[in-house]
């Protein structure tokens, strides 16, 4: 249900609009949820300006494979603390879905500012701060964190669904040598469950300027667009006992290939990135450029300590020890040309990554494929046609 409620239409302080809305879902498999929208906008009496704010509870009900994924096998390796030494042991991953999941629930606050000055015909600029926070993050665990967890007296990670035996005993947290009766491990579960939360924010800043070339007798139109992405924060508590829960993910781009963000490992989240556009097109032919920049960054924020190689203390989980922890920003050039060859058809042809740039060095073995362009130079080639 949504309903527009106009507050205020005054030629002295302006129009102001109101917007509610409220939805009830019902999950077969995650149960009632209410959402709700409260928006508000003033057209401010001061010429092209105007004022926009929102807030909002919005759920993310959990997937079909997060609720029933059939258990997926694949070999994995932990270090077994209950044994002396800790040795390392190959055992059997489980990926397993979980029927009772809940739904994520967030809030989302936003205020921004929209300028369309009279005095410049085809400008528009606006600037939007937001923040979210999520509870009730699903995720999965690690073998070893699980192992862990029972190690360190979490008995609910020892029973046999999560870590299984041979014999069907449960390794035991209290054990200070062999894990009581039981003996080989067979397998360790990976199941979702509702823990982290999340907090984030930062602002949105979007600018445009068209304008005809008509006025120097030059045929044809010319754009200009600016987008510019700051993450102030990007903070994800895992609510794991025992383990560096609250870490901060914004600038932190260490990776290799598929890294993601918002998931249980972390992930990969820019400080700052910014995207301009400039075309131009007349009837015959168009070219457009784009800059695409992406700030640089850390490869983990994980409270590290960067110390030089010899004089590291002994490392921990609250915190790592890192010997250099820097990653380079980059920048990609895009090009693209078009040629109307009929009133129907036009030929266009476009090159990414003009300068063959490289990804910079995130640390990891390969390549961080999510955040950067690891293919290099493009080409493209095609033909569009309308009626």
């Amino acid at each position: 249900m949504e309903f527009g409620v106009p507050l205020l239409n005054d030629t002295f302080w302006g129009k102001v609009d109101l917007s509610l809305a409220g939805r009830h879902a019902r999950y077969s498999t995650a149960g009632d949820a209410n959402t709700w929208k409260v928006g508000l906008t003033w057209d401010t009496p001061l010429p092209g300006v105007r004022l926009r704010s929102i807030m909002s509870r919005d759920i993310r009900a959990p997937n079909l494979s997060e609720l029933f994924s059939p258990n997926q096998g694949l070999n994995g390796g932990i270090n077994n603390t209950f044994l002396a030494g800790s040795p390392q042991q190959t055992v059997r991953q489980l990926n397993v879905g979980n029927p009772t999941l809940s739904p994520e629930k967030s809030q989302t606050t936003e205020i921004g500012i929209v300028f369309q000055p009279e005095f410049l015909p085809g400008f528009q600029t606006s600037i939007d701060y937001w923040r979210i926070g999520v509870k009730q993050v699903i995720q999965s665990l690690g073998l070893q964190t699980v192992f862990d967890q029972c190690f360190r007296g979490f008995t609910q990670f020892c029973t046999q669904d999560n870590i299984t035996t041979a014999n069907g005993v449960n390794v035991s947290a209290a054990a200070t040598g062999a894990p009581g009766t039981a003996n080989q491990i067979v397998s360790v579960q990976s199941r979702a469950f509702n823990a982290a939360v999340l907090l984030t924010d930062g602002f949105d800043w979007e600018s445009s300027y068209q304008f005809d070339l008509q006025d120097w007798d030059v045929p044809g139109s010319f754009t200009l667009r600016s987008l510019v992405t700051h993450v102030s924060k990007f903070i994800v508590d895992d609510g794991i006992p025992g383990t560096q829960t609250s870490r901060e993910l914004a600038g932190a781009v260490g990776g290799g290939g598929n890294s993601q963000t918002y998931n249980q490992s972390g992930g990969n989240v820019l400080n700052w990135k910014l995207n301009l556009v400039q075309s131009y097109q007349n009837d015959v032919w168009g070219i457009n450029l784009t800059e695409r920049w992406y700030s640089g960054g850390v490869f983990t924020n994980r409270n590290t300590l960067v110390c030089a190689v010899g004089t590291c203390p002994r490392p921990t989980v609250q915190t790592p020890t890192i010997n250099y922890n820097k990653v380079s920003a980059v920048m990609y050039l895009d090009v693209g040309v078009n040629w109307n060859i009929t009133e129907h058809t036009q030929l266009y042809t476009k090159v990414d990554n003009v300068a063959n740039t490289m990804p910079p060095d995130t640390g990891g073995q390969n390549a961080n494929n999510t955040l950067y362009d690891v293919i290099g130079r493009m080409y493209r080639v095609g033909v569009r046609f309308n009626n």
